[in-house]
């Protein structure tokens, strides 16, 4: 533990693609933060660890490979589980701001702007609205 005893934040990657793990392994690196960093590449995978609860916030590229970060985003919704997430997006993903309440995705970052200033604010970011929004429920 860093941070005065404080726990690590426990962060889901869900990446197919091995140089993006690593480029976001080193910007995470370069926040600040007391990450715990648990990265997986296919769907499957993502979803157990999603279904075992054992995250603070999930950064999910949208263009997951198969079944696709958005379906990951909806099978999340239908489940109710409240883990934040952190849409990593590519140049051509279109956002849709319906859907992304549809789908309860809680912050965007684009993936060729990815800098650990950045990257830390829409950590921070997601997880607040996350918070408020579990004091609303």
């Amino acid at each position: 533990m860093v941070n005065g005893g404080t726990p690590p934040l426990k962060l889901l990657l869900v990446t197919d693609e091995v140089e993006q793990r690593v480029h976001i392994g080193h910007a995470l690196a370069e926040t600040g933060l007391d990450c715990q960093i648990d990265a997986v590449e296919a769907f499957q995978s993502a979803f157990q660890a999603l279904r075992a609860n054992r995250h603070d916030i999930c950064l999910l590229d949208f263009d997951l490979k198969g079944y696709g970060g958005r379906y990951l985003l909806r099978m999340a919704r239908e489940e109710g589980w409240q883990v934040p997430f952190l849409l990593l997006l590519g140049d051509d993903d279109e956002r849709d701001e319906e859907a992304d309440l549809e789908f309860c995705a809680r912050e965007y970052v684009y993936k060729d702007m990815l800098r650990p200033v950045a990257l830390r604010r829409s950590i921070r970011h997601a997880l607040k609205k996350s918070r408020i929004q579990g004091q609303l429920a």
